[in-house]
Order: structure tokens, then C-alpha cells, then sequence
């Protein structure tokens, strides 16, 4: 290939390359259009897929490029023509990054007759023409006997050595587990050990501490026992006799306590008979107690008016109640408006404030729940630059900054929603108590409605109606007068007590008139019982203390004399049931610290470590069995030690034995058709290849990694490995590196072997699992390989560009 024009193909756009005849590394990033151009390269050269859609251009335009190669032009959108097979191309020319060894499969078909021209141009086909002329008349019985004979003894020889080998991979298999237990036991030897240590350690710092323990409580107990020493120097009566001097003193405290808490009492109610006593005379307008005789009298002048308007009023009773209530007060009406139109005004302004207070809130609801989305999706975009920052490496730092720009919003956020919902609750609140509020009804119209008269409407009415009966009735009226004029003179008396009162009240007024003058009667007889009471208190709190103060010396002189204390004394009994405890506590102690000493110094009795120093025993044995068993193994793996060369200078002349009879078989049955006898031994002796195959991709897996592998090529071109004797597939004993290097090794052994056109070499990223030391290996063998063949190597290592940094070799870099 001198060159790859791309007019349009995935993410290229108007985009040339050009190669050199050897080896060209193309260096690009992930995400830089390897892949691409490798799959351009792909469908130019062969006839494309309906993969070929996936890459039209991502910037739009049309589908198109070509490849210019030293045997002409391919063009991507070409349908017809000479281009290569596909799979043929897939197989032996590009080695792709997703290429798996598990689903690779290398069909003979493709490439066999490219095969049957190699075979007629060597020698060996032309002498195969020369000797079939020659086999009609042969006998081939003797040859089928004698080669019949010599497989026979091959076989045998091969399943000898066989069973030599398998009985070796047996031993082999015994030998690794042996070697596995010894290992085990040794592992598990070394963790008992640790463990006995540590329970030594354990154990001896456990003891330590509990009889450190001991030895402080020991201390600590006989400390205490210092301390009672008193309880021994006192006797049982004397204690019995300072204690009856405690209770007495005690009980004389009590009285005299509750004396003193009695004669405050009394001293306390004293004074709120006097503050009462004051008060109501000053409600009666009376100076002193002394001005009570002479209010007596008028009052009862009182009580008489109250009768004479109580009679005058059952007399000149109207014929509707409300007339004499409208007689009692002539202005009800002007008032009733004027409270109506108050009441009226209270309602009023207990609605703005209820409308104000709801619109208030109807703000607040939504700001808060504004504000509380505003604060959710702050904190998800927050979370999710977060997140996106662990992927997206380059932008790392801004999202992080965006992140927590976006959290912070999102606590700004919820803390103004907060605010909002605090508001919120106050308006809630503010709202109920404007609800329950309710302004004081007209007092008027709440009197008159046992009347039936409930607005002012009905009101008015009655007025009018009043106003006629009055005209209808003078006498009436005139005996409404004189009732007026008592009631006056009833006021006029009630208001030098400082009572007031009107209309029916003026009867119920000199009721509570009398009735506060004989509260007040009441009060002083209270008030002189009290004070006679407080006088006996007085004088037995004086004898009690006299009689406590007797006791208390008495009391005193005895404790000194004992050098005692009151609380001793009191705790007499504890205080001897506690050094009686001590004493115990301390014997036990002493023999606790003398078991704790015996138990550190004998280790073999702690069951645990008993049992650890056992299984550690166990363990010993059973490594020396074990290590018994290996030598033995060992030694008779020596003895069994197979000759793989031997083995395998058999099995090839095995092979030869058959390939000989298969011939003479093959030879036998096409006799009497030339043409079809020629053309099975032409396919024959194309199988041949097979071998060159085999050896051509062994030979590149001992190149990188340096010693040879049990691999095995089928006659069906399927790779085997060889374990334990047997061939099983190699996908499950390789590791991800190994397979890329395989899949590499039978792309060039299959080019080598079965095709006969040149053709250039793509590799795209398929390096990448390799470890250094094998992909320089690799990079070796193909910079080799580039001066018969021209290779094209798409890779996003950076150890690829620094190793033909310095180089010769072609570099194109590509943006990312």
C-alpha cells in the first residue's frame, strides 16, 4: 500500500496516510480513529459488509475513499472488480484489538488452491506426475503388509512410552499435592506457633493484671479496715445510749421545726387577713375597722330603700319587660348603633388581616416549594458531576469545581426553603389565632335577646312601640317617677360605699354590700383568733428550745469523751457489718493472689496452651510422613522420567507410516482414474503445509518468549496444548496476553504457510496486554519481518513509540 485517501469514513474526513514499504507505526490515543482506519483499510481492499454503515462520516457528507496499492487502486464504494476475499484478508493481513482466540478459525478451503499451484511448481509434484504414470500395474500388497507390521510395533513402542508418561503426570499430579500439604501443615505449624505465643502472652499479661488487681483491691481493702478500727474500741450499750440522745434531739429539732413552720403560717395568714380587711374597707370607701359601726346603720337604711323600690317596681310593672328597661335607659338605642357599628368595624379588620395573612402564605408555599426543587436538582447535578468526574479523567478538576458549586446551591437552596417553611408555620399560626379571635358582640342587643330582640332592626321597632304605650299611659308613668327617684337616693347611698349600680343591679348591689360587711365581721373574728394562737406558739417554741439545747450539750460531751461523730454513731451498724465484710474480702484476697501465683508459674495448665503445644506436635509428625512420601515420589519420577524426543521421533514416524499407507490406499483407489488419482495425491501433498504451519508458529512463540510450548496443530489447523499427556483446548490454561500473542503467531504461520500473494500486515492495538519484555520481543520479530513484508502497526502504547522514537520507522500521530 503507498497510500489511504478517506473522503468520508467515521470520524475522518478528507484525511490522506501514506505508508512505506517496511514497517509504519500510526500512534494515537484511545477514541483517535485506529479502529477506523484500520476497518477503512479492511473494506477498501475487500468487498464490503453491512458493517460499512456503521462508519458513514459523523459530520455528514458521503461515504467514499480509496486505497492505492503497486497493483492498482481499490475504491471503498467499488462493487465489482478484482478485490480480495474478505475473510481471506481477515484471516492472514489485520489482526484486530477485539480479535478473540476462541472464536478464531482458520479454514483450509480458503487457501486450497493457492496450494495446488505451490505443489506444481516443486519438484516433488512434478515427480509425483512422473511415478503415478507408473502404478497401474503394481502390487501393493507386500508394501501394505510391511508398513501394517512396522505401525504395529510403533503403536506399541508409543503406548509404552504413554503409559510411562501418564503414570509420570500421576506422580507429577501426587507430588503437588503432597508438596501443597507439606506446605499447608507448615503454614498451619507456623500460625499455631504465633497463636501459642500470643496466648502466652495473653495469658501472662492477663494474670498480671488480675493480680495487680487483687493486690490494689488488697490495698485498697485494708485502707478501709484501717478506718472502722473505731467499731472495735465501742461497746453496744454505749452506742444504743447516744443514739436515744440522737433520736430526742432529733424529735425536739422536728417540733421545733414544725412550731416555727406553724407560726410562720400563722404570722403569713395574719397578714393577708389584714391585707383583705384593708381592701374591702377601702372597696367601702371606710378608713379604719372603727368606722364600721356607723356604715352598719346605713346600710340598713340601704336595705330598706332596696324594699320599697323592690315593691314600687312590682307595682308599676309595664306590660312589656322591655319598656321598663327602655325606661331605665333612654339612649339603649343611640348605643346599640354605635356598639353595632364597632362590632361591624372589628370584623372588618379582622379579615384584611386574615386575607393579608393568606395571600402571605400562598407566596411563601410557593417560594419554599420553588426553592426546595431548585435545591433537589442543584444536588442531583452536583452528584452526577460528581460521579462523572471518576470517568471523565480530563475534566476532573472542573467538575469537581462545577460539583461542589451545585451542592452549595443546593444547601443555600434548602436552607432559604427552611426559612420559607419557618415563616410559613408563623403565618399558619398567626392565621388560626385570627380564626379563633372573635370581636365582642353589641353587649345590648346580647341583653335584649331573652327579649326576642336580636338586630337593631327589631330594635328600632320596639322603640317605636315603647314610644307609644308611654304616651298611652300618665299614671303609669308618674309611679315610674317616684320608682326613679328611689332608686336615685338607692345610688346616691350606694356611691358613698364606692358602688355603683343601675336599674335591676341597684337590689342586687345592696345584697353585696351587706354581704361584704359581713365577710368583713368574719374576717376580724379570724384575725383575733390568730392572733391568740400565735402568742401559745410562741411560748412552746421558746420551752422546746430551752429543752433542745439541754440535750444537744449532754449529747456533745458524750461524743467527745468517745471521740466519736454523729454520723458514726448513726452508721454504727453498717460500719460493723462492713469491717466485718472487709475482713472476709481480705482473706479471700490474700489466697486469690496466692492461686494467681501458682497459675502463672505452671503454663501446662492452661488447657489452651495444652492443646496448641498438641496440635503442634501433630503437626511435626505429620511433616516428616509428608516429607517421607515426596522423596519417595521424587525418586521414582526420576526413574520414570519420559524421553519426549524419543516420544516424538515416534509419533512422527508414525505419521510417516500413515501418510505411506494412505498414499498406497489413495494410490490404489484412483488407479483407474487418472485424473481424479492426480488430484487427491496433488490435495495429499498439499497437507504437507500443514507442517510448515506448525513450525512457522512454534518458531515465533519460542522467538518472544524464549523457550518452547507443548502446542499441537490438528490436521483440521486447530490449535491444541498438550497436558498431562492429553490435548485439550488452550483457552482455558492462558492468560489474556498469551492469547493475544497466539492469535498474532497463527495469522503469520497461516500467511507463511498457505498463502502465496504479498500482502501487507495491519495491526491495530492488539499489543497493548503485552508485558515489556515480550513486546519488544514481538516489535523485534516484526521489524524483522518488514523487510519481506510490509506491516502497518495502529497502537495507543507509548512503549511501542519510545522504542522506534530514535528509529528509521515511519511514525504518524494521530489527534485524540
Amino acid at each position: 500500500m503507498k497510500r489511504a485517501v478517506i473522503k468520508g469514513f467515521g470520524k475522518f474526513r478528507d484525511k490522506e496516510f501514506r505508508f512505506k514499504p517496511n514497517l509504519n507505526i500510526i500512534y494515537g490515543p484511545n477514541e483517535s480513529g485506529k479502529t477506523t482506519l484500520a476497518k477503512f483499510i479492511l473494506s477498501t481492499l475487500s468487498h464490503p459488509d453491512e458493517e460499512l454503515e456503521r462508519y458513514r462520516p459523523w459530520s455528514g457528507g458521503e461515504l467514499d475513499g480509496y486505497v492505492e496499492t503497486t497493483d492498482g487502486t481499490f475504491l471503498l464504494l467499488q462493487r465489482e472488480g478484482t478485490k480480495l476475499d474478505r475473510k481471506v484478508l481477515e484471516t492472514v493481513g489485520f489482526v484486530l484489538e477485539d480479535d478473540e482466540l476462541e472464536s478464531l478459525r482458520i479454514e483450509k478451503k480458503l487457501f486450497e488452491a493457492n496450494l495446488m499451484k505451490r505443489t506444481e511448481k516443486t519438484d516433488e509434484g512434478r515427480i509425483f506426475k512422473t511415478v503415478l504414470s507408473r502404478l497401474e500395474g503394481l502390487d501393493f500388497r507386500r508394501c501394505f503388509e510391511r508398513l501394517n507390521s512396522q505401525y504395529r510395533l510403533l503403536k506399541e513402542r508409543i503406548e509404552k512410552v504413554k503409559l510411562d508418561v501418564r503414570r509420570y503426570n500421576e506422580l507429577g499430579h501426587a507430588l503437588r499435592e503432597l508438596k501443597g500439604e507439606l506446605e499447608h501443615s507448615e503454614n498451619v505449624e507456623r500460625q499455631l506457633i504465633i497463636e501459642l505465643q500470643k496466648v502466652r502472652q495473653s495469658r501472662t499479661e492477663r494474670i498480671l493484671e488480675e493480680l495487680s488487681q487483687v493486690k490494689s483491691r488488697l490495698e485498697t481493702v485494708q485502707r478501709e479496715l484501717e478506718k472502722l478500727a473505731w467499731v472495735k474500741s465501742c461497746s453496744e450499750q454505749e452506742i444504743v445510749e447516744i443514739t436515744d440522745l440522737l433520736n430526742k434531739e432529733g424529735k425536739l429539732k422536728d417540733f421545733s421545726e414544725q412550731l416555727r413552720e406553724e407560726e410562720n403560717a400563722a404570722v403569713e395568714r395574719l397578714t393577708q387577713i389584714n391585707r383583705e380587711i384593708e381592701k374591702r374597707l377601702q372597696s367601702l370607701n371606710l378608713v379604719s375597722a372603727a368606722d364600721l359601726e356607723n356604715a352598719n346603720l346605713r346600710v340598713k337604711h340601704l336595705s330598706l330603700l332596696a324594699k320599697m323600690y323592690t315593691d314600687y317596681n312590682s307595682e308599676v310593672f309595664p306590660e312589656d319587660p322591655l319598656w321598663k328597661i327602655f325606661l331605665e335607659t333612654p339612649n339603649i338605642l343611640e348605643r346599640a348603633e354605635e356598639e353595632e357599628k364597632h362590632y361591624r368595624e372589628q370584623i372588618d379588620i379582622l379579615e384584611g388581616k386574615k386575607a393579608k395573612i393568606q395571600e402571605e402564605i400562598e407566596n411563601l408555599e410557593i417560594s419554599s416549594r420553588r426553592l426546595r426543587d431548585a435545591s433537589i436538582v442543584s444536588t442531583i447535578t452536583g452528584v452526577v458531576l460528581f460521579v462523572l468526574s471518576y470517568f471523565l479523567k480530563n475534566f476532573t478538576i472542573a467538575l469537581y469545581i462545577f460539583s461542589a458549586a451545585s451542592l452549595s446551591l443546593g444547601v443555600l437552596f434548602y436552607a432559604f426553603s427552611k426559612k420559607k417553611e419557618g415563616r410559613l408555620k408563623v403565618c399558619e399560626e398567626e392565621l388560626v389565632d385570627i380564626s379563633i379571635q372573635r370581636p365582642t358582640p353589641p353587649q345590648v342587643l346580647k341583653i335584649l335577646e331573652s327579649y326576642g330582640v336580636t338586630n337593631l332592626r327589631q330594635l328600632r321597632r320596639k322603640y317605636e312601640e315603647f314610644l307609644q304605650w308611654k304616651v298611652s299611659n300618665k299614671e303609669k308613668e308618674r309611679r315610674l317617677q317616684e320608682m326613679k327617684e328611689i332608686e336615685q337616693e338607692i345610688i346616691r347611698e350606694l356611691s358613698k360605699f364606692g358602688v355603683n349600680g343601675a336599674g335591676q343591679m341597684l337590689v342586687s348591689a345592696v345584697e353585696r354590700l351587706q354581704q361584704n360587711f359581713s365577710e368583713i365581721q368574719e374576717l376580724l373574728q379570724e384575725k383575733e383568733n390568730l392572733e391568740r394562737r400565735l402568742n401559745n406558739i410562741k411560748n412552746e417554741y421558746a420551752s422546746i428550745q430551752k429543752e433542745l439545747k439541754s440535750v444537744s450539750e449532754t449529747l456533745e460531751s458524750t461524743l467527745n469523751m468517745r471521740a466519736l461523730t454523729k454520723a458514726d454513731v448513726t452508721n454504727y451498724h453498717t460500719a460493723l457489718l462492713r469491717f466485718s465484710e472487709l475482713k472476709d474480702e481480705q482473706l479471700d484476697l490474700e489466697k486469690k493472689i496466692s492461686q494467681l501465683k501458682t497459675e502463672l508459674e505452671d503454663e501446662d495448665g492452661d488447657e489452651k496452651v495444652r492443646h496448641l503445644k498438641e496440635a503442634i506436635r501433630f503437626e511435626e509428625k505429620k511433616q516428616s510422613e509428608l516429607s517421607h512420601k515426596i522423596a519417595q515420589t521424587e525418586k521414582e519420577m526420576a526413574s520414570l522420567f519420559p524421553n519426549f524426543e524419543e516420544l516424538d521421533a515416534l509419533l512422527k514416524e508414525r505419521d510417516e507410516i500413515i501418510i505411506k499407507i494412505n498414499a498406497l490406499k489413495r494410490l490404489e483407489m484412483i488407479i483407474p482414474n487418472l485424473r481424479e488419482h492426480f488430484k487427491k495425491l496433488l490435495e495429499r501433498f498439499a497437507q504437507s503445509y500443514q507442517r510448515v504451519f506448525g513450525e512457522e508458529f512454534s518458531g515465533f512463540i519460542t522467538f518472544v518468549t524464549g523457550s518452547s510450548r507443548s502446542f499441537v496443530v490438528t490436521p483440521e489447523l486447530s490449535l491444541k496444548v498438550a497436558v498431562e499427556g492429553e490435548l485439550r483446548e488452550p483457552t482455558d490454561y492462558l492468560s489474556g496476553s498469551m492469547k493475544d500473542l497466539i492469535v498474532l503467531g497463527l495469522k503469520l504461520a497461516t500467511y507463511k504457510a498457505f498463502y502465496d500473494n504479498n500482502i501487507p500486515l495491519v495491526i491495530d492495538n492488539a499489543l497493548i496486554r503485552l508485558d515489556d519484555e515480550r513486546l519488544n520481543k514481538v516489535l523485534e520479530f516484526l521489524e524483522k519481518e518488514s523487510n519481506t513484508r510490509q506491516i502497518i502497526l495502529l497502537t495507543s502504547d507509548k512503549r511501542i513509540l519510545a522504542r522506534f522514537e530514535n528509529s528509521s520507522v515511519q511514525i504518524t500521530y494521530l489527534e485524540g
